[in-house]
């Protein structure tokens, strides 16, 4: 077993992704800015779409991306916190109601538990596991909404809940493989909520605002709306399938593929006469028409961005976006990623970095967010872990290894 860091302001987050793994280690400053001690990243190898496929792969991948930490940064590492992603995240909502007893009808911090509770008991089949309940707005008498019901007065409150849950076979497949390298996990957070964690600032939070994570195997959004998380959602594609179309497209390896697509890339569609001319293979000349190339990408990344337009709109949360949409993950490194996404939505985008980050090398890094936005979110609930404790707990029975059912926690209050 590795020493226990004993560090209480110093946590490690682990991305395990469809293209790379990053083990993040980092520390609280007294500002409440977060400074970065150590960074290791690796290629991903055994899992797909945020799903172990091949264990052993994934096992050693793990292992050897952790060593190189430990031997780089003489940093032993005890217990962490892992991001989760995947086709199988899904969401259900539900609301729930209490009648307010009191003889003056104040609502109280016991009502508001209360309602929670009641909102968050939602069933699920057997083999779904809930990640993250996340509570919006409260109604008072089914008429007014308001965010802090405590102190006012009504009959009857209720309480909307979105629940975020998971394939409780693909988060018992990620906790073996951290219970084989001596590794305690701490939570298992959602991907897409990570992400948001790390680049969504509080005005925009309060204006309205869609993040959304452009990974390798898939695409998490999440939006927020009236000051609450108003959808969160994951699709299966990613950067690899921008890549597997131009490889397709033009008869090239997934490596040649993705070289061009880093350096000639970009999401806008452009006229001109100009190839790209591959290394020689063969004795061969090939090259790659840049406008054709072009065109297969966007056509990729117009579909992804269309999808989740459709799923905001149908939800009616688009027009309640006033800061418009933020790109992160590495598939935002593309090239005008966001001109195309302004496009699609009609709401302003940029590339989003995690902010409040320091460190060498952390400076604009997109494809950091996931793994940032997990040592934010531990830092604050390690700090917070008396008041909190139902978030770890419920944990306890996953990664154990136990048939009993799961707690759920509210962890967006």
């Amino acid at each position: 077993m590795r020493a226990r860091n004993d560090n209480g302001d110093t946590v490690v987050g682990l991305e395990i992704g469809t293209t790379k793994v990053v083990f993040m280690v980092a520390e609280q400053r007294d500002d409440a800015d977060i400074t970065v001690r150590a960074l290791a990243t690796h290629p991903t190898t055994g899992l797909r779409k945020g799903q172990v496929v091949d264990y052993e792969s994934a096992r050693t991948c793990l292992r050897e991306t952790l060593h190189e930490l430990e031997q780089n940064y003489s940093i032993p590492i005890h217990r962490l916190f892992l991001s989760l992603s995947g086709p199988h995240i899904q969401t259900s909502r539900n609301r729930g109601h209490v009648a307010v007893l009191n003889d003056d009808h104040e609502i109280t911090e016991e009502e508001v538990r209360h309602v929670k509770q009641v909102a968050a008991a939602i069933t699920l089949p057997e083999d779904r596991v809930v990640l993250h309940t996340i509570f919006g707005r409260y109604r008072i008498d089914d008429e007014q909404s308001v965010l802090r019901p405590e102190g006012m007065e009504g009959a009857r409150l209720s309480a909307d809940m979105l629940a975020v849950h998971g394939s409780q076979t693909h988060l018992r497949n990620l906790a073996k493989l951290v219970r084989d390298l001596d590794l305690e996990c701490r939570a298992t957070v959602f991907s897409g909520y990570a992400s948001a964690a790390a680049v969504v600032r509080p005005e925009q939070k309060r204006s309205g605002v869609v993040v959304i994570d452009l990974g390798g195997g898939t695409t998490d959004y999440i939006a927020y709306a009236s000051e609450t998380i108003a959808a969160v959602g994951v699709l299966g594609v990613g950067g690899e399938h921008v890549t597997n179309d131009i490889a397709q497209a033009f008869g090239l390896t997934t490596r040649e593929a993705e070289h061009i697509k880093l350096d000639h890339g970009s999401a806008w569609p452009e006229r001109t006469t100009k190839a790209i001319e591959l290394p020689r293979q063969y004795n061969r000349k090939r090259t790659v028409p840049l406008a054709s190339l072009r065109t297969v990408i966007h056509a990729r990344m117009e579909e992804t961005f269309g999808l989740i337009r459709e799923r905001l709109e149908s939800e009616g949360i688009l027009a309640h976006v006033g800061a418009g949409i933020l790109l992160t993950g590495g598939g935002a490194l593309l090239r005008d990623a966001d001109v195309l996404a302004e496009k699609i939505f009609g709401k302003p985008c940029t590339v989003a970095s995690p902010w409040r980050l320091h460190g060498e090398g952390m400076a604009d890094r997109p494809e950091l967010a996931t793994v940032a936005g997990l040592v934010r979110f531990g830092l604050r609930n390690e700090s917070d872990a008396g008041r909190r404790s139902g978030l770890f707990d419920w944990l306890r029975v996953v990664w154990a290894g136990d048939d009993e059912g799961v707690e759920q926690d509210d962890i967006f209050g």
